[in-house]
């Protein structure tokens, strides 16, 4: 019996040790990521670096994992030294959650004490200034209201804290008190008395070091009008363009036979937009085929935009013009011609088509060139002339116009 059981004991040792192993799993990929931003927050505290800290914890945040005391309170110094003292207070209540400290209490309770809750429901398109009766002494909340008025500037929007006071917001006074509900302002309700007038203020390049105010004088809205943005778009690259052989029509009509073939494309231009995502662009372009003896295209594009983030859609009509002259013709081509003597494939054509058609592009920028954005782009197109229809690809790089947004 014994030297069974010490089989059977051995076996189990064997079989048992992997699944031991095999149950220690380690970090999952979101588990890795954070301690990496967590790394990254210390290091950049460190150099009081706290613009790219912000960046981190919000990077954090999008993970959806837990965020540990150390880092929220190291977040909630972030957020206070760039002026989000609402980011700050709810940074604070979630460190106090998991663990909590009286210092932190104290400290949520004084800025309960100094500060109120205020959101403000903008109009994107037409931003009613914000601006501070006396502006606060404390470096912090100094800071505050700095980031608020930018903030409003920007986007024409706000909802956090500011210390307790008077402000204006167009021709509107309001009181900001202690408290735990937020007053709520809809800015689509507030009719300005004041002339419109663009204070040609930009936003703060450094949160840590406020602007001066940027509408002294008070009152006023910052109208962004119709066009939001404008610029250049010019773009170049590789074209292929494709064409059947068209069915018989007048067999009187010469025709080439199936053409095919890539090269160059330009096209130049400019583009407009009516918000921060949709515009309209028009552009002439010139493309040729180095397959062919010559065949050359020119042609306008009217193509509205639609631009989420870095990305840029554009679809719409375009109509041009083809000019060629090479060998080869429809097959189907006779006008009692020797067959054997001069075979269709054979014969010279020369001419040009008309053709109207539609064309899409999808493209994303990948690098800031002042206020032009370096793009790659692809695309494709469809064209006929009633007779026989090109199709188009092509992958292009160039420049467009950059849409600035605040951030926040």
């Amino acid at each position: 019996m014994k030297p069974m059981f010490r089989t059977i004991l051995i076996s189990l040792l064997a079989f048992g040790v992997p699944s031991v192993a095999l149950a220690q799993d380690g970090p999952t990929a979101d588990e890795a990521a954070a301690r990496q931003h967590e790394d990254e927050m210390k290091r950049l505290a460190s150099k009081n670096a706290w613009s790219g800290v912000e960046e981190q914890y919000q990077a954090l945040v999008d993970l959806k994992v837990p965020i540990p005391i150390e880092y929220q309170m190291i977040g909630a110094q972030a957020a206070r030294n760039l002026g989000k003292t609402w980011q700050m207070y709810q940074r604070l209540t979630a460190a106090q959650a998991l663990e909590a400290k009286p210092e932190v209490q104290t400290e949520l309770d004084g800025i309960d004490a100094r500060y109120g809750r205020l959101k403000i429901n903008g109009n994107p398109r037409k931003h009613p200034t914000l601006t501070v009766a006396t502006m606060p002494f404390a470096p912090d909340e100094r800071k505050s209201v700095q980031y608020a008025m930018d903030y409003v500037l920007n986007t024409g929007s706000f909802e956090g804290m500011l210390p307790l006071g008077d402000y204006q917001y167009g021709p509107l006074t309001i009181t900001v008190t202690a408290g735990p509900d937020f007053q709520v302002i809809e800015a689509t309700k507030v009719k300005s008395s004041a002339p419109v007038a663009d204070n040609g203020s930009t936003p703060n390049p450094n949160p840590d070091t406020p602007n001066p105010n940027p509408n002294p004088d008070g009152g006023g809205d910052v109208n962004r009008g119709t066009i939001w943005y404008a610029g250049p778009v010019a773009v170049a690259g590789y074209s292929f363009l494709a064409s059947s052989e068209p069915a018989v029509d007048d067999p009187t009509q010469m025709q080439p036979s199936a053409v095919s073939g890539s090269g160059a494309r330009v096209d130049l231009g400019a583009e407009i937009g009516f918000s921060d995502k949709f515009g309209v662009a028009a552009t002439v372009g010139y493309r040729n085929l180095l397959s062919q003896d010559n065949f050359e295209g020119f042609d306008g594009w009217l193509a509205a935009t639609i631009r989420p983030g870095n990305a840029r859609f554009a679809i719409g009509p375009t109509y041009g013009m083809y000019i060629a002259h090479g060998t080869g013709v429809a097959e189907w081509w006779d006008i009692g011609q020797d067959q054997t003597q001069f075979p269709p494939s054979q014969m010279a054509y020369k001419g040009f088509s008309r053709c109207g058609g539609l064309e899409l592009t999808a493209g994303y920028g990948v690098l800031d060139i002042g206020k032009l954005m370096g793009l790659v782009d692809i695309g494709g197109s469809w064209q006929s002339d009633g007779r026989r229809s090109y199709m188009g690809a092509g992958l292009r790089v160039g420049i467009v116009p950059k849409i600035e947004r605040y951030k926040g």
